[in-house]
C-alpha cells in the first residue's frame, strides 16, 4: 500500500442525510479493516444525528491540543469519537457555526465582515467561484467544509503526521471549500475528490431534460454545457464549487462510466479513475438463511395484505408475485411514472388471459404522511386475532387431528366453534372505501401525483384488477404502524424490485434488492446498469431494461412483457432466478470494488510527490 493514512471527508459521515451516508457506512468495514487506526472520517457535527451514530472519545493528548488550539483560535469546536454504525471507525466532527458566525478584519481600515462573506470572496479572488448570491445551504456547506480543511492542516503539523504519506478524499461539492483550502496552502496531502453526481446534471434531469442522451451528443461534437444553465437554476455556486474541485484535486473520480460521460458535459472534465460504489456483504446473511427467512418475512406481508383488502372482497396471496419500487419521490428521474404505466399494461393483459392469481404491487416512497388510515389499525388487530384463534385451534388439535389421519378416522374434534368465531372476527372488519384505498397512510396534503397517475391509469383496486396496489408513503421501519418491519426483511418477502431510472448515477437498490433475493431491473440510463452490461449481461437475475435512443413507449412495453414473463413463471423457476440476483449482486461487494478508490489514492500521492 503507498499510503499511510487515509482522511475521508463528507458532511454525511455519521449523519444520514442522503445517499452518501450508506456508501461511506458501508465502505467503513473494508477500511477499518485494512486501515485500522490510520483511518479517519471527518464529518458535521448534528446533535441530533450524534446522539445516535456517535461515541465520544478523548483524543490523543497532541490532537487535544491541536483541538484546543483551533477553539481558541478560529472558535472551530472538534468532537473527537467512534462512528457507532460505521464499523467504529475514528470519526472528527466539526462544529463550525461560532467560527462562520465571527466577525473578521478584512483591510487597513478596520472594516469588518462574517467570516463566511470572507470565504467567498476568497473563492472567488483566488477561483472564480461566484457564490454571491447564494443562500443558506450554500453557506453552511462551506463555513463546514472551508472550517474542516483548516482542522486538517492543523492535524498535518503534528509530529505523529510528519514525512507520513496522507491521503484526504473529499466528496461533492459540499466538502469542495476544504480541498481549495488545503491546495491553497500547499498541505502535504494528496487530494481526491469525487463527484456521485453533479448539482447541475441531477438538477437538469429533474427538470425533465433527457441528461443522458443530451450528453452523449454533445460531446459527439466536443460541446460542453452552457455555464450559463446554472445561472438559471440559481447553482451557480455549487456548480462552479464543484467544477474547480474536479479541477484542482490530485485525482478526480466519479462512481460510473454514465457519470463520467456527465461529469465531461458539465464540469468539462473527464475523471481520472471510476470508483464504483458497492456494499458490505460480510454483514448480510448467506443465500440460504435468507431463503428461509423469505418465508417468514413473506407471511408477515400476507397478514397485511388481509388486513387491507379482505373487508373488501375475498383475496388469496399463496403463490402470487410481489413486486415493487423504491426510492426517493422523483416521478420521472426514479422512474415511478413508468412503473406505474407497466402496471397499467400488465393488469389488462392479465385481465384478457384470465390470469388466476393476483400481483401484488408496492410502492415505497416516502412522502409527508399523518399515520395509517384508521380502519386499516383496526384490521390489522382483526387479522391478528383470527390468525391467533386459528393458532392455537392448530396447537390445541393437532394431535386429535393425526391421531385421525392415522387410523382413518372422522375427525373426532369440531371445526364449527373455531369457524364461528373466525366468523364473528371477520364481520368486525372495517370499510370506509368502495374499494381498498390505493395510500395505506392518510397524507399531510391533497392532490398527491402519484396517487393521481394511478387513478388515470385506471388502477383502482377493484375486485376484477389482477395488479392490486399498494402505494406506502412512508419510511419503512419497525415502527411505521403498519408493516412494522425493517426495509430489509420487507424486500426479503418480495420477489421482483423494479427501478426503471431516466437519471442514476450508481443506483444501490437494485444491488440491494438482489442481495435479499429479489429479481432487480434496472436501466442502461444508471450507472450500475452500465456495470450490469459490462460484467453480467443477459443475467436473468438482475436485468437491464434498454433506455438510450427508445421512446418511452418502448421502454414500458418491455418492462411490461419481461414482468409478465416472471410472473407466470414456476415458482422453482422464479426462485432459481432469485438466487442469481444475488450471486451478480455479490460482483458490486466492496471486498472486490474497494481496489478502485485505493488505486485513486495511490495515484494521488503519486502526483504529490511528483516534481513540478
Amino acid at each position: 500500500m503507498k499510503f499511510d493514512y487515509l482522511f475521508e471527508i463528507s458532511s454525511e459521515a455519521g449523519r444520514k442525510v442522503g445517499g452518501i451516508y450508506t456508501v461511506l457506512q458501508s465502505k467503513s468495514t473494508e477500511l477499518v479493516s485494512q486501515l485500522g487506526r490510520n483511518y479517519l472520517l471527518f464529518g458535521m457535527y448534528d446533535e441530533r444525528a450524534a446522539k445516535t451514530e456517535f461515541s465520544p472519545d478523548d483524543p490523543p493528548a497532541d490532537i487535544a491540543d491541536a483541538f484546543e488550539q483551533l477553539k481558541n483560535e478560529f472558535k472551530i469546536h472538534c468532537s473527537w469519537g467512534h462512528w457507532s454504525k460505521g464499523s467504529n471507525a475514528r470519526i472528527v466532527l466539526v462544529e463550525p457555526w461560532e467560527f462562520g458566525e465571527e466577525e473578521v478584519t478584512i483591510n487597513e481600515e478596520g472594516t469588518k465582515q462574517k467570516r463566511v462573506a470572507s470565504i467567498k470572496e476568497y473563492l472567488w479572488n483566488d477561483y472564480k467561484i461566484d457564490s454571491l448570491s447564494m443562500g443558506a445551504d450554500f453557506d453552511t456547506n462551506v463555513i463546514w467544509s472551508y472550517a474542516t480543511g483548516i482542522v486538517i492542516k492543523k492535524l498535518l503539523e503534528l509530529p505523529r503526521f510528519q514525512n507520513k504519506r496522507v491521503v484526504a478524499q473529499f466528496h461533492e461539492w459540499i466538502s469542495g471549500a476544504g480541498l481549495l483550502y488545503l491546495k491553497s496552502n500547499n498541505v502535504n496531502a494528496g487530494l481526491v475528490f469525487t463527484t456521485h453526481a453533479t448539482s447541475l446534471g441531477r438538477a437538469l434531469a429533474s427538470s425533465g431534460r433527457d441528461l443522458v442522451s443530451e450528453a452523449d451528443a454533445a460531446l459527439k461534437e466536443n460541446k460542453q454545457i452552457d455555464q450559463g444553465e446554472a445561472y438559471k437554476l440559481k447553482l451557480e455556486g455549487q456548480h462552479l464549487l464543484e467544477k474547480v474541485s474536479a479541477e484542482q484535486a490530485h485525482i478526480f473520480t466519479t462512481v460510473s462510466e454514465i457519470t463520467a460521460v456527465e461529469t465531461r458535459y458539465v464540469l468539462g472534465k473527464s475523471p481520472d479513475l471510476i470508483t464504483p460504489n458497492a456494499l458490505n456483504f460480510r454483514g448480510y446473511e448467506p443465500t440460504s438463511m435468507l431463503l428461509k427467512k423469505s418465508f417468514v418475512n413473506r407471511e408477515k406481508i400476507k397478514k397485511f395484505l388481509r388486513a387491507h383488502f379482505l373487508p373488501y372482497y375475498p383475496i388469496k396471496t399463496h403463490n402470487c408475485p410481489f413486486i415493487y419500487i423504491s426510492g426517493r419521490y422523483e416521478v420521472r428521474d426514479k422512474g415511478i411514472d413508468t412503473f406505474i404505466d407497466m402496471l397499467a399494461r400488465l393488469n389488462e393483459e392479465l385481465k384478457r388471459t384470465n390470469y388466476d392469481r393476483n400481483v401484488f404491487a408496492f410502492i415505497f416512497v416516502p412522502s409527508n404522511v399523518r399515520e395509517p388510515n384508521t380502519e386499516l389499525s383496526n384490521n390489522l388487530q382483526v387479522i391478528e386475532e383470527v390468525e391467533e384463534v386459528l393458532d392455537d385451534a392448530l396447537a390445541i388439535h393437532k394431535d386429535d387431528f393425526t391421531q385421525d389421519v392415522v387410523t382413518n378416522q372422522q375427525p373426532t374434534c369440531t371445526l364449527t366453534t373455531i369457524v364461528g368465531r373466525t366468523k364473528d372476527l371477520l364481520r368486525s372488519l372495517e370499510k370506509n372505501w368502495d374499494t381498498p384505498p390505493l395510500s395505506v397512510f392518510q397524507l399531510n396534503y391533497a392532490n398527491d401525483q402519484i396517487i393521481t397517475m394511478l387513478l388515470q391509469k385506471e388502477l383502482f383496486n377493484r375486485k376484477e384488477d389482477k395488479v392490486k396496489v399498494i402505494f406506502y408513503p412512508t419510511y419503512i421501519r419497525e415502527t411505521d404502524g403498519v408493516l412494522n418491519m425493517p426495509y430489509y426483511e420487507v424486500i426479503n418477502g418480495m420477489d421482483i424490485g423494479v427501478f426503471p431510472s431516466r437519471y442514476e448515477p450508481w443506483g444501490l437498490t437494485p444491488i440491494e434488492a438482489g442481495t435479499f433475493l429479489n429479481v432487480s431491473f434496472t436501466t442502461d440510463h444508471a450507472g450500475y446498469g452500465r456495470f450490469i452490461q459490462k460484467n453480467a449481461d443477459r443475467n436473468p437475475g438482475i436485468r437491464v431494461i434498454p433506455m438510450i435512443n427508445r421512446t418511452y413507449q418502448e421502454i414500458v412495453h418491455t418492462l411490461e412483457n419481461e414482468i409478465e414473463l416472471l410472473v407466470n413463471m414456476p415458482r422453482d423457476s422464479l426462485r432459481h432466478n432469485k438466487i442469481e440476483a444475488r450471486r451478480v449482486a455479490e460482483l458490486s461487494d466492496w471486498k472486490a470494488q474497494i481496489k478502485h478508490y485505493f488505486d485513486a489514492y495511490e495515484q494521488a500521492i503519486a502526483k504529490l510527490q511528483k516534481p513540478v
